[in-house]
């Protein structure tokens, strides 16, 4: 499973579409189409992404090449999002788009809503409840109950004990010293010019 909130968001929904590793999905207040991004957020925002993606709307391609919206129809397992519908950032237009093409799919889909939230859960509450919902849907859809009982909060059964695995052995110092780590490639610079100033 993957899940991810915002930018987190859309790099969950991304994998979603364009890789077939994972079996469920959770996305908080994600971003789910580039181009709305560039459009409807506010100024604070603004050109956020010509320096991540390219000039809007000069690159549009390229925005609805990597927009998961636009490739809804290849996401074939269960997602569940979580959005704020006070969010001025991401609106929650985006999270009811995109649940609505999942379920076009007949891909089960949960949508909750906080309607005192922004982008950003701050009520602990409201934090529980997405983790909680979260440990719900992926045990819901990824069949742990295979795997035998699991507690879970507030049952009131014992923990599972924690084992942490064994850590590999470590190679002789002898061994590190002789070993040559390859440099890491040139950062791309990106030829996009600053974001506008933001104004008064």
């Amino acid at each position: 499973a993957i899940e991810g909130g915002s930018a987190g968001g859309f790099t969950t929904l991304a994998c979603l579409c364009f890789t077939d590793v994972f079996r469920a999905g959770a996305c908080r207040y994600a971003v789910t189409d580039p181009s709305a991004l560039a459009t409807e957020t506010h100024r604070f925002e603004a050109r956020y992404l010509d320096g991540l993606i390219g000039r809007w709307p000069e690159e549009r391609d390229l925005y609805e090449q990597r927009s998961p919206l636009r490739h809804a129809q290849q996401i074939r397992c269960p997602v569940i999002f979580f959005q704020g519908l006070k969010d001025k950032v991401v609106l929650p237009q985006q999270t009811e788009s995109m649940a609505d093409a999942l379920r076009r799919n007949a891909i089960p889909v949960e949508v909750h809503t906080f309607p005192e939230e922004g982008h950003g859960f701050r009520d602990s509450t409201v934090q529980v409840a997405v983790l909680e919902s979260t440990e719900r849907f992926f045990r819901q859809h990824l069949n742990c109950e295979r795997l035998g009982h699991i507690p879970t909060h507030g049952t009131g059964d014992a923990p599972l004990p924690f084992v942490v695995p064994k850590a590999a052995e470590a190679p002789p110092a002898a061994e590190l010293a002789n070993t040559s780590v390859p440099a890491f490639p040139p950062q791309r610079q990106s030829s996009a010019p600053d974001p506008d100033p933001v104004p008064n």
